[in-house]
């Protein structure tokens, strides 16, 4: 009878196709590792399928400032989210923000970032404004650097992890098509109970970030009129 660690090595040849149509491999309970194995093979399998579905970025689209994109495909958007995203280009390590968590607002509820894979669309990590342990709380200073590795942030970066204002996002050594994504949350629709003048700041503050275009330019206006949280990036 094979053990354990041989069935799950003789999973790593099969296909999403050969797993899903397995009849005898499927009877009974399996062992732990080779459930496990199942699911990476299933995982990966997966992650193909959508990385075949994705458009290629535009070369204008690595190395810069936030823009709005035009699709949020793989986000599992929320209705009252706003993204903007940004993409490490192959002549750096990572990035650099220093901005402040907005105030807290009855129409904004939620501020975050996510570190993504463009080309799985994967979430790998992730940072909400709210939590002091991740960026201080409402109203905190901070300075946020994302990297593949801590050793990548330390080596090229001023980042110091002794410094409680720096905050330190990780890709991952193998993530591919490194992305940020800064998430903003409003709420919007009359059927709140939001108050006219909140109505009217949400909904300015969601116009003001899709213009965003990637661009300096797009984001000192931006600044300028006032949305909150939005620092420029410095690639490092």
């Amino acid at each position: 009878q094979d053990s354990p660690a041989s069935s799950a090595d003789d999973l790593m040849a099969m296909s999403l196709e050969d797993v899903l149509n397995s009849t005898d491999e499927f009877e009974g309970p399996v062992p732990q590792e080779e459930a496990l194995q199942r699911g990476r093979v299933i995982g990966e399998d997966f992650n193909e399928v959508i990385s075949s579905k994705i458009k290629a970025l535009h070369q204008n689209q690595y190395g810069s400032q936030f823009f709005y994109p035009n699709s949020v495909g793989g986000l599992f958007v929320n209705a009252n989210a706003t993204y903007v995203i940004a993409f490490l280009d192959t002549e750096h390590h990572g990035m650099k923000i220093t901005t402040k968590v907005p105030e807290k607002t009855r129409f904004r509820p939620f501020y975050g970032y996510m570190a993504i894979s463009y080309t799985t669309t994967e979430t790998v990590g992730s940072l909400v404004g709210e939590r002091e342990a991740e960026l201080g709380g409402w109203g905190a200073e901070y300075t946020l650097y994302v990297a593949k590795t801590e050793e990548e942030a330390k080596e090229f970066s001023d980042y110091d992890p002794l410094n409680k204002a720096h905050r330190l996002l990780l890709w991952g050594p193998d993530c591919d098509t490194p992305g940020l994504v800064l998430r903003y949350l409003h709420y919007f629709a009359e059927t709140t109970d939001l108050a006219e003048d909140e109505l009217e700041a949400s909904n300015k503050e969601r116009e003001l970030l899709t213009h965003l275009d990637g661009t300096r330019a797009a984001l000192g206006k931006v600044q300028q009129d006032g949305v909150p949280g939005i620092g420029e990036i410095e690639y490092w």
